[in-house]
C-alpha cells in the first residue's frame, strides 16, 4: 500500500476529520473518478490545455488525501502537457486510470482495516 498511499497523512486526516473521515474519502473517490473521465474526454477531443489543468487538479486532490501514486502520475502528465510532449500522454492517462483503481481499493481497505 505504501506505493499508493501516505498512511501517515491519512492518520492525520482521520484524527482531524474524525467522524467525517469516511465522507472525505468517499468525496475524493467520487470526484477523482469524475475528473479522470473528463480528462479522458478532453484528451479525445484535443483539448490539451484542459487536460493539463485537469491533471493539475487531480495532482492536488491526490496529494491532499495522501494518494501519492496518483499525485505522481498526475504531475508527470501535467509536465508532459506543459511541454507539449504528446507522445507519452496516452500511456500516462492509462496508467493514471489504473492507479485510480488501485487507490480506490487501497483507500477502501484502509478505511475498513484501520
Amino acid at each position: 500500500m505504501s506505493n499508493h498511499l501516505d498512511t501517515g497523512l491519512l492518520e492525520e486526516l482521520r484524527e482531524l476529520m474524525q467522524d467525517r473521515f469516511g465522507e472525505l474519502l468517499e468525496v475524493f473517490l467520487t470526484e477523482s473518478s469524475a475528473q479522470y473521465q473528463q480528462l479522458c474526454q478532453e484528451w479525445r477531443v484535443g483539448a490539451h490545455d484542459e487536460v493539463r489543468l485537469r491533471a493539475h487538479s487531480l495532482k492536488g486532490s491526490c496529494a491532499n488525501v495522501g494518494a501519492t501514486g496518483g499525485a505522481k502520475i498526475s504531475a508527470d502528465l501535467e509536465r508532459l502537457l506543459r511541454h507539449a510532449s504528446w507522445d507519452g500522454v496516452p500511456a500516462l492517462i492509462e496508467q493514471l486510470g489504473g492507479e485510480l483503481e488501485l487507490m480506490r481499493e487501497a483507500l477502501e481497505h484502509y478505511r475498513k482495516g484501520s
